[in-house]
This record gives structure tokens, sequence and C-alpha cells, in this order.
């Protein structure tokens, strides 16, 4: 774990991986010694906080003592540099396929709909996704491993 103004219950090994890669990423496009506002800990530090804690970009820049507009470029620039590592669809499925995983999961994606005064028992609307800030329903496939077609979709939630 890492101390801000409170303890980020994310392992200090990740802090110290993400900013190796911000590290690396800051050689690789030549920024010279001392031109960026906030070290590569710092960028590190706000986008786990971001990703942990989905704490407010104006609250993680006052505490790392940066604009907000820094902020907003520094978060954007990590979470490349972050995304880079993953691997691509087809090399997790070669490896699936591989070590004969029995299925594998993809989370879905939002489907829109029109059933927009639909509300649940508290209210709400039942369709509403937040994080989306519009109407739709998740859909999650599963893909069985050898065949690599889809053996399940859930039910639109």
């Amino acid at each position: 774990m890492f101390t801000y103004s409170a303890i980020c219950d994310v392992p200090e090994e990740t802090l110290l991986h993400v900013t190796a890669l911000l590290h690396v990423h800051r050689r690789e496009i030549r920024t010279r010694a001392g031109r960026r506002s906030g070290t590569v800990r710092t960028q590190a530090k706000l986008v786990l906080r971001w990703f942990r804690d989905d704490a407010p970009i104006r609250l993680l820049a006052m505490e790392a003592g940066l604009p907000i507009s820094t902020s907003y470029r520094y978060l954007h620039e990590a979470i490349d540099v972050i995304a880079e590592q993953a691997p691509d669809l087809h090399e997790v499925l070669d490896r699936a396929k591989a070590e004969q995983w029995s299925h594998v999961t993809l989370d879905g994606t939002l489907i829109a709909i029109d059933r927009v005064d639909e509300r649940n028992e508290a209210g709400h609307h039942r369709w509403y996704s937040g994080k989306h800030k519009t109407q739709g329903g998740n859909e999650v496939f599963s893909l069985g491993a050898c065949e690599f077609v889809v053996t399940g979709v859930s039910g639109v939630s």
C-alpha cells in the first residue's frame, strides 16, 4: 500500500510497476528532466487512485499539486501506457486454446434500447447506465475457448 492523505489499498508493487512503465514511456518520448510538473510516481498515484477510489480529478489534482488540465493529461497518458501492456484478443484466445481453458468471458457492451420509462421498485430508471450516461442494457458474452464460438449470452441487465 502507498500513502497520500490517506491509505490507498493498492499494493506498493503495483505502484512501483506503473511508475516504471511511466518512466520508460517518458524516456521513449524523450521528455527532458525537469520539464514535467509532476514526477512519474505522482502520475502513477494519480491514475491508481482514479481507478481504485474513483476520486474526482479535481481532488486528485489538488492532492498532487497539479493544474486540473495537467491532471487530465497525466491520467489519459497513464491509462494509454497501462493499456499498451494488455494482450490483444488473439493472444488471449491462443493462450486459452493452448492451456485448454473451459471458457473465456468477454465483459460486454452497452446495447442501446428504447425502454426509457421503465422503473424499478425504488423508482429509479431500470435501463439507465450511469457509467455511459445513457439508456441501455449490459450484455456479457462467454466464448468456448476451443471452438471460439459464443456459448452463452447473459440476459440484458
